[in-house]
């Protein structure tokens, strides 16, 4: 038995190690074609600003970030710094000046690779299926690929509109992939029910506080679309239980509050110039890119709909899900409503959206194994949830493809 454990052991080390390895190299190969066929998108422009950050001048720093229109940009500089310390690394290791293709394809790698690492080890950490651990690091490779169906009847293009967990032309939004899971489930932790002692639950707190905040220098979208999430759970539970858990929805409050300073200054950098700000108008974006959004909502979203539907009993039960589902509904609620000003169709409010539906799929998953434990069995429910989970991988392979071999990050082909 011990044999067999250690066997397991090191086979799922093998396998992380070797999906660790891939998600890095296919990450670099995937950018430095983008480069190649169109200019690298979003990574040209934020590799740029990454150079601006080199001014000691404040004063020159923030006017070079306006000529690029990148003055926001100084709100998440964590991708950016990274940029910079990988540039530094290679130039004294290959003895000349290194490409920015080359640079920010390294960087995204490095953080994609640690998305993988954090997911395998979530999937590890929470899956009640312990006998099965070592296929989690080709799950965790699956859930970094998945994205949604592709039904042109509903929609123009494969990207806009639809809810797409792994966003390829954008490097602060891979950035910020890891640190996202790791702050749901930390929170997901506070809100359930542990025997912990007093000094295990003050550090959950000051992980989730330190974590937080310090997400947002990764990218704001997470927390613009889960501090609400969490608000909306803590009054539920705090009507539902009158008011017996008020230390731990006070708890959380505070875990918020130096996150929610923080938002008021980068909206400030955000939103200096004249015209600036947030709009409400309903549906005015997601119309503008989807012909049916309620079609493009549920082609984003089959796999976890059905398992959510399929267990909807454990939806309050289980602290994962329902976080999952309230984090989905203000990312969501935040697209159909909200829009940048100044630049209404750059889509800025559905970044959280993206990141949303990657902890739905994660919390799935997760859910879909402990249903399988419980029944014992394999049903007719979870071969339909499986084979739908691979229908949307065969879809977000498709679209690495595309990417790879045109650059066009809007369709598949």
């Amino acid at each position: 038995m011990k044999n067999q454990k250690k066997i397991s052991r090191n086979f799922l080390f093998v396998l992380t190690f070797i999906g660790t390895v891939v998600a890095y190299k296919a990450t670099d190969l995937l950018i430095q074609q983008m480069f190649a066929n169109a200019g690298g998108y979003d990574y040209k422009v934020h590799s740029m600003y990454a150079q601006q950050m080199l001014n000691t001048d404040i004063d020159t720093i923030i006017i070079n970030l306006q000529g690029l229109g990148l003055n926001h940009g100084i709100s998440y500089p964590v991708w950016h710094l990274l940029f910079l310390l990988v540039e530094k690394v290679q130039s004294i290791r290959l003895g000349i000046a290194c490409n920015i293709s080359t640079v920010s394809a390294a960087t995204t790698g490095i953080f994609e690779a640690i998305a993988y690492l954090v997911t395998v080890y979530l999937l590890c950490r929470y899956s009640t299926w312990k006998k099965a651990l070592w296929v989690m690091p080709v799950i965790s490779g699956m859930l970094l690929i998945m994205g949604p169906l592709s039904v042109p009847a509903l929609t123009d293009n494969y990207y806009l509109g639809q809810f797409n967990p792994n966003v390829w032309h954008n490097p602060t939004t891979i950035a910020v992939k890891g640190i996202t899971l790791v702050v749901f489930f930390i929170y997901v932790e506070i809100i359930e029910e542990n025997n912990r002692s007093k000094k295990q639950e003050l550090l959950l707190y000051f992980m989730a506080t330190v974590l937080l905040f310090a997400s947002a220098f990764f990218k704001p979208s997470f927390y613009q679309m889960f501090v609400p999430a969490l608000f909306v759970y803590c009054v539920i539970e705090l009507i539902v239980t009158k008011g017996k858990y008020l230390k731990r929805e006070i708890g959380i409050g505070f875990t918020v509050l130096p996150v929610t300073i923080l938002a008021v200054a980068q909206m400030m950098t955000s939103f200096g110039g004249e015209g600036d700000g947030i709009g409400i108008q309903f549906m005015y974006v997601w119309h503008c890119f989807a012909r049916h959004p309620f079609g493009s909502l549920l082609i984003s979203i089959p796999f976890p709909l059905l398992v959510y539907i399929g267990q909807w009993k454990n939806i309050w039960k289980e602290k994962k899900m329902t976080l999952a589902v309230l984090a989905f509904m203000s990312a969501v609620g935040q697209f159909a409503f909200l829009y940048t000003k100044n630049t209404p169709l750059s889509g800025d409010f559905i970044w959280g959206a993206y990141l949303a539906v990657g902890i739905l799929n994660l919390v799935a998953v997760l859910a879909l194994c402990k249903n399988v434990k419980e029944k014992n069995k394999i049903t007719i429910y979870h071969i339909l949830c499986i084979a739908v989970f691979l229908l949307q991988v065969y879809y977000g392979m498709r679209y690495i493809m595309a990417i790879y071999l045109t650059s066009d990050y809007l369709h598949i082909y």
